[in-house]
């Protein structure tokens, strides 16, 4: 891949031109107007990374707006200097990838240009521990990566009400940390089988922005509305028979399963009777015991650093298996 750099930063760019997969085409650009300069004499360029805070003339927007009309298909990466609302969400509705110039790396670079990302849909039934479970591994994930939380419950906010966040009617997506965002889809629709397109293609729209979307469905019923963009399906069983035989039926078409027993104890239903409902097409990937230290996160405000040494342990050995 052909790329423009205007970085203003020597240590990264010098890291970006070890990269097999990429060809920098020129010196990097210390000013914006000098990007549509070499445009103009490169023709086969598929990407350009811009700091917001080289000098230039033009604005950023404007910049954005005539690069795209030398070439439509051209991939824009920007590094912003801080959180702005405003103009995230510019990016996002125009499409356009960004990162924060605070713990930039060529590797985040790299990953964002090639959207190296994952779209994971959480699910199971109610009462699983699902919501909090993607809470966490969103908390988790955001450390290193860009994550958004599709919350699909239309009827409430439930995770924007653990983080005790409100979001207006007009917005879809709101920042909750550094790299953690929440989308609800309760302010894009009143109703999932009537909005269906919409609500992929709005899913469609900002996928390439975030590193991995975790979809934290209603109900296993919402769950074949996703099964167009998810990558794979992470099932969260409470382990006993009652929850097994609720879950039996569900079709999880030939997605990749991964599965956490969640509140595990030692009366557990056998692993082997899990994987047998699944033809052994599903990987438990941890249990999860119940653990006091979950109330002491939510009520303070989802603060993981209240989780227990265990529980932490073993979310970070689900980290590295999805």
């Amino acid at each position: 891949m052909n790329i423009i750099t205007a970085l203003n930063n020597e240590t990264i760019n010098e890291e970006l031109k070890k990269q097999k997969e990429i060809n920098i085409v020129s010196r990097d650009i210390p000013y914006r107007e000098g990007i549509l300069e070499i445009l103009e004499k490169q023709q086969n360029v598929q990407a350009i990374i811009i700091y917001e805070g080289i000098y230039g003339q033009i604005k950023i927007e404007k910049l954005i707006q005539q690069i795209k009309n030398k070439n439509s298909k051209i991939i824009i990466l920007i590094i912003l200097n801080k959180k702005e609302n405003l103009k995230e969400k510019y990016l996002i509705e125009n499409k356009i990838k960004y990162l924060y110039l605070e713990n930039l790396t060529a590797q985040k670079i790299i990953d964002t240009i090639f959207s190296r990302n994952k779209i994971i849909a959480v699910i199971g039934n109610e009462g699983s521990g699902k919501t909090v479970t993607t809470a966490i591994l969103g908390e988790y994930l955001s450390k290193n990566k860009k994550v958004l939380i599709v919350e699909d419950n239309i009827k409430n906010n439930s995770l924007l009400n653990i983080y005790k966040k409100n979001i207006k009617k007009e917005e879809l997506i709101i920042q909750i940390k550094n790299n953690l965002f929440i989308f609800s889809i309760k302010n894009l629709v009143e109703n999932h089988k009537k909005n269906q397109t919409k609500i992929i293609n709005e899913i469609k729209k900002i996928k390439d922005t975030f590193n991995y979307i975790l979809i934290d469905t209603q109900n296993i019923g919402s769950l074949k509305l996703y099964n167009e963009i998810i990558n794979e399906n992470l099932l969260i069983i409470n382990p006993n028979i009652l929850e097994i035989n609720k879950i039996k039926n569900i079709n999880l078409s030939n997605k990749n399963i991964k599965i956490i027993l969640n509140y595990y104890n030692e009366n557990a239903i056998s692993e082997d009777i899990i994987k047998n409902l699944f033809k052994n097409n599903a990987t438990i990937l941890e249990k999860l015991e119940y653990s006091k230290s979950y109330n002491l996160m939510i009520n303070h405000n989802f603060n993981i650093n209240y989780l227990d040494a265990k529980i932490k342990r073993k979310i970070i050995n689900i980290i590295k298996k999805i």
